[in-house]
């Protein structure tokens, strides 16, 4: 105790003192972790921002096979708004395709139930009562902004979302085609009519001829939601 106070008493002493204790200084950040250190790519400015990733649908439909164009989003009214529009041209089925002519403009979520219901539904129904292949069936143009049945001032159709096709005919290997108003043979009415109750379990509304005057010459398919949990179905 008396020695720090002799210490402390000398001149001088106290400056050589704290030339002895180190400065401190201040604390670096933490460094980033080498796996969030991006490097843009060569040419790219610095701040550009990350390139779109694929679209999990998109991957989807080709994934199914099926060959589709991306579309702009349709002009319509605000009512009317297709998510992720695609327009659909054909689907690869046991070694062949399966066209839609019309290239139909729908959201890729029903083009993907449209393409799986086309696989494993259409297609074995045609080979199995009507002896051949499906080769091309026409959908109309798919999305239109209008009121349901064309009513005006009605609800707006599952057109208007492109969440619908509709059917008129059906073409098999051979040039052979079957209108869905009026099928040639009774293996066409078979198909149509044994597709068109299959068809109730991947859509929520089926309707065609026998429903209604405006659903006379074709088959109506959509996936509109119904009911409460989206799944209702009406099958006409």
């Amino acid at each position: 105790m008396l020695l720090g106070l002799g210490l402390l008493s000398v001149p001088g002493a106290t400056a050589e003192i704290r030339q002895s204790v180190p400065a401190r200084s201040a604390p670096l950040p933490v460094p980033r972790p080498p796996d969030l250190a991006v490097e843009p790519p060569a040419g790219a400015p610095a701040d550009a921002p990350p390139a779109p990733s694929e679209s999990t649908c998109y991957a989807g439909l080709t994934a199914l096979g099926i060959r589709f164009e991306r579309a702009p989003a349709p002009a319509a009214a605000a009512a009317c708004i297709v998510t992720e529009p695609v327009r659909l041209e054909a689907i690869g089925v046991d070694g062949g395709e399966i066209r839609w002519p019309d290239r139909p403009l729908v959201a890729c979520a029903f083009a993907r139930v449209l393409g799986e219901f086309t696989r494993d539904i259409a297609q074995p129904l045609a080979r199995g009562l009507v002896g051949r292949p499906l080769t091309a069936f026409g959908t109309g143009g798919g999305f239109e902004c209008r009121a349901r049945n064309r009513t005006a001032g009605g609800r707006v159709s599952a057109h208007g979302a492109g969440l619908a096709v509709d059917i008129a005919w059906f073409a098999f290997e051979g040039d052979r085609r079957e209108l869905v108003e009026t099928p040639g043979g009774e293996d066409g009415r078979r198909f149509v009519a044994t597709l068109r109750k299959a068809a109730c379990g991947w859509f929520t509304t089926v309707l065609g001829p026998g429903s209604d005057a405006a659903h006379a010459g074709h088959l109506h398919l959509d996936r509109e939601p119904r009911g409460r949990d989206g799944e209702s179905r009406l099958c006409q």
